[in-house]
């Protein structure tokens, strides 16, 4: 989770410079660290993702999404049809939801709030 974290962007990769955009913090270890409750929702959202990977690639095409998106709706979190929703969600337009893309998304629509 504090490698998600640290990759600002959600490419799913940490570059140079946010390993060192994070590395020159003086908080740096303390930004990582999660509350229980933080580390709850986290562990919850990451079940969901994951329950819908069906390839267990760690990103999620618009087919894998769908049952996603069918979950968000149930749970109150979006009435968008599922292509605006995935819209939404796809913050660097490459046709895939990153984990670390749901969770900002999460974050985005007051879900919950993580560091």
């Amino acid at each position: 989770m504090a490698l998600k974290i640290i990759d600002a962007d959600g490419s799913g990769e940490i570059d140079e410079k946010e390993f060192t955009a994070w590395w020159n913090r003086a908080d740096r270890f303390g930004s990582i660290k999660l509350t229980d409750e933080e580390l709850e929702r986290l562990v919850v959202a990451s079940e969901q993702f994951q329950r819908f990977d069906a390839d267990c690639s760690g990103v999620l095409d618009a087919q894998e999404f769908a049952g996603l998106h069918a979950l968000l709706v149930e749970q109150g979190l979006t009435t968008k049809p599922v292509d605006r929703c995935l819209a939404d969600l796809d913050t660097n337009r490459d046709g895939q939801i990153s984990f670390n893309e749901y969770v900002a998304w999460l974050n985005r629509s007051g879900a919950f709030k993580l560091p």
